[in-house]
């Protein structure tokens, strides 16, 4: 394939911020002489630098991808942000089938969480003969079922419950980082041949950043202090129940610590209840993903909680997981029983989602098991991530299957 179409308008890149997944692929591809054109959005809420707002659409480049940014208007309530994206959806459709008659690609990929480009997709790709493929991270409207109260009255899940259907029936190929995906994606269409599982991609080496040295410093005062020493890095919200891992850790009692870096929303409640919770808890700050690598030096252990919810019997793919072990460091998780990465590696232990007990269990366990047993769990995770979650794995895997979808 010599031309790549990316389409995800919630644009992530080293420049911006976001979700990287895309960019990551874009750029590995660009580094193989593949021409990659990324249509993105230009702004989202996922943007940590978002660009200077625009009335036209600009070109960027970054670091070898090229960039057609359409303009949305920046937003900051839930009526603007719906109709920022009743905005592309409609804007998007008309860029995706001008892009694709200008630029010819190979193949189109979409990976907006939405999914409000497939139908544009699909017919852009058979308009030239490419193909086109669907990645999904989130089954999308189920979790805006299980996750927003308000979902009845929410007037995009009716529509991308349409768009996930289209996907299903009509494109070449669906691709998901959730492992059992398919049992879900069956049954609204898709055939076991057209589905691929792609994990999540180990950030490149060369993202590594030093650490803000208060940071650093809060970490090795910590370490010092505790015998085993867990990390929780990400964000604040209600689906990382950072709350629950908090409390289990203090559950656990002894010598074990946890540091706790991030930032979001519940970040006033977590630190009153750090403050309950002894000196062992501790919430350092937050730093740049790109720094997760030497945050990661100074731990034993990762930790991840999920809450009891329908859809995670699907399975569970955070990026900071797959993280954890691309560093050597193995994990304790609530997730279903092959439905994760730490499961599928042998990287650490994982215990039913949503229940505490077993969950502070598994953390007594991993804390009682030895040094050489902890090394074991994280070389087999770190081993598994070489494999299968890097950018060369993951691009060419994507690539062999596509290619054999050619028509």
């Amino acid at each position: 394939m010599k031309r790549i179409l990316l389409v995800n308008y919630a644009v992530g890149s080293p420049s911006h911020g976001g979700i990287y997944r895309s960019h990551i692929l874009a750029e590995h591809w660009a580094k193989q002489g593949i021409e990659v054109r990324f249509l993105a959005a230009s702004f989202s809420h996922l943007m940590q630098s978002p660009p200077e707002p625009t009335s036209d659409e600009r070109s960027e480049q970054v670091n070898g991808v090229d960039y057609r940014l359409l303009p949305v208007r920046p937003y900051r309530s839930t009526l603007q942000r719906t109709r920022a994206l009743f905005s592309i959806w409609r804007s998007g459709a008309e860029a995706i089938k001008r892009h694709t008659m200008e630029f010819k690609p190979d193949l189109i990929l979409a990976g907006t969480v939405y999914q409000l480009e497939n139908h544009a997709v699909t017919e852009a790709a058979r308009s030239v003969g490419a193909v086109s493929v669907r990645e999904t991270r989130d089954l999308w409207p189920m979790t805006i079922k299980e996750f927003s109260r308000t979902w009845p009255i929410n007037p995009f899940v009716p529509i991308i419950q349409r768009e996930e259907d289209h996907a299903c029936r009509e494109m070449d190929l669906v691709v998901s980082t959730l492992p059992r995906a398919l049992d879900h994606l069956s049954t609204r269409g898709l055939t076991e041949d057209r589905f691929l599982f792609s994990p999540q991609i180990a950030p490149p080496l060369e993202w590594s950043q030093d650490l803000p040295i208060e940071i650093e410093e809060g970490l090795k005062r910590l370490r010092d202090q505790v015998d085993l020493l867990f990390v929780f890095a990400g964000g604040f919200v209600p689906s990382n129940g950072v709350d629950q891992t908090m409390k289990a850790v203090a559950a656990v009692g002894g010598k074990v610590g946890l540091a706790v870096l991030g930032s979001g929303a519940l970040e006033a409640s977590l630190r009153e209840l750090a403050s309950t919770l002894g000196p062992n808890i501790q919430m350092l700050g937050s730093v740049p993903r790109a720094c997760l690598g030497n945050v990661l030096r100074h731990a034993d252990g990762g930790l991840q909680w999920f809450h009891n919810k329908p859809i995670y019997r699907f399975g569970v793919s955070p990026n900071k997981v797959t993280e954890y072990l691309h560093y050597g460091v193995p994990c304790v998780i609530t997730a279903p029983e092959g439905g994760s990465v730490v499961s599928l590696s042998g990287g650490g232990i994982s215990s039913p989602t949503g229940e505490f007990g077993p969950f502070v269990e598994a953390i007594a366990r991993f804390a009682g098991i030895s040094a050489a047993e902890r090394k074991a769990m994280g070389s087999a995770g770190k081993a598994y991530v070489e494999e299968n979650c890097t950018a060369e794995s993951i691009s060419a895997n994507l690539l062999r299957v596509a290619e054999s979808k050619r028509r």
